[in-house]
């Protein structure tokens, strides 16, 4: 794709508890830009690509630790800019956008097949775009956290006693970012990572 101008992600681990992606993305011509996150189970959507989802087992006997984990998946992005596609059981493996079909490779490497595929992209084309996405796992018993988007670069993030402000600069090259993060064992922390911190997609 010779008109891809920029793909970078950011990741950050607040508390070691959940993850903060930000994907920068450019063109030098307008585009739609994708993202796409594959679940096994039910997905409960939200709106603008937000949803929350249950790991299961794929067979009876797989005692996966991470079973009955709930998922809670959150786009920052205004939601009014977001079209969104939860593909399911025939069409989980087709790119609703170019057609492309990967069924092919739904059992690979003993992969358990996926049941749903949430596809999230911009509505209107444009040569520059962002999304900001908040993954937070809760094991059974958990108190589910909080999210709050705050605008298209800022969440706010509360779970128990932990009460997190994450905000990105998209006027720097790359992005900047700023955590304020509060917990019992943080106090009350402000955080720059390193802007040239990298951590390949």
């Amino acid at each position: 794709m010779p008109y891809v101008a920029k793909v970078q992600r950011h990741v950050m681990f607040p508390h070691r508890k959940y993850i903060v992606l930000y994907d920068d993305l450019a063109t030098t011509n307008n585009a739609t830009f994708q993202w796409i996150w594959h679940t096994l189970g039910t997905n409960r959507m939200g709106s603008g690509g937000s949803f929350d989802y249950t790991v299961r087992p794929y067979l009876p006997d797989w005692a996966y630790p991470w079973s009955n984990v709930t998922v809670h998946v959150f786009q920052v992005v205004n939601p009014n800019l977001l079209a969104v596609t939860n593909r399911q059981g025939a069409n989980v493996y087709i790119n609703p956008y170019t057609g492309m079909n990967l069924s092919a490779y739904a059992t690979y490497d003993s992969v358990a097949p996926m049941t749903n595929a949430v596809w999230v992209t911009n509505i209107t084309p444009t040569n520059q775009f962002h999304f900001m996405t908040v993954i937070y796992p809760v094991k059974p018993g958990d108190t589910d956290p909080t999210i709050t988007r705050v605008d298209d670069y800022t969440v706010h993030v509360v779970q128990g006693a932990n009460d997190d402000v994450i905000s990105a600069d998209p006027t720097t090259s790359p992005p900047t970012f700023l955590l304020n993060l509060t917990g019992p064992t943080l106090g009350n922390s402000q955080l720059s990572p390193p802007s040239d911190l990298r951590v390949a997609p």
